[in-house]
């Protein structure tokens, strides 16, 4: 559970890096 939530956390960042 952990790690799916870590794996959302990232692809949440590279999102916002993208927008940015």
């Amino acid at each position: 559970v952990v790690h799916e939530e870590f794996g959302i956390m990232e692809g949440l960042m590279t999102t916002v890096h993208a927008t940015t």
